[in-house]
């Protein structure tokens, strides 16, 4: 099997459909220089990619601030399941695990911890932390 030196040419579109900013920066710094064309890290994909997210967080907050306000316990358990999966998309599992494991004490229903436990044995082991995901998985 020959060997690539060369990223293959469907990787360009796929590196600016995520939002984290970090994995792309480390994708970018570990091809560089042999990529050719087209793999420059885009500062101003960067930089509007971070503020999109930040205004994203921002809003996911604002409504599960007004859920624990209005005391909602599905609202709550749906704003932190939200939060863990913002956090899980920008690369920071340790903060998805948490959000997860604490949208596991708003759940109502069994169906509701089971999708709040495999969420945070996603975020564990996505982490890296096997024992939390097993601890979650069973």
């Amino acid at each position: 099997m020959p060997r690539r030196d060369r990223p293959h040419p469907s990787l360009r579109p796929s590196l600016q459909s995520t939002r984290d900013t970090n994995t792309y920066k480390a994708l970018i710094a570990r091809i560089a220089g042999r990529a050719g064309l087209g793999y420059e890290l885009d500062q101003g994909w960067l930089a509007a990619t971070d503020t999109a997210a930040a205004a994203d967080r921002a809003a996911i907050e604002a409504d599960l601030a007004a859920s624990r306000s209005a005391l909602t316990k599905d609202a709550i358990r749906a704003g932190t399941t939200a939060l863990g999966e913002w956090h899980m998309g920008r690369g920071d599992y340790g903060a998805a695990l948490r959000a997860h494991a604490r949208a596991r004490d708003y759940c109502s229903t069994p169906a509701h911890v089971g999708a709040a436990c495999l969420a945070a044995a996603r975020a564990a082991a996505a982490a890296g932390d096997f024992g939390h995901a097993g601890a979650y998985a069973a």
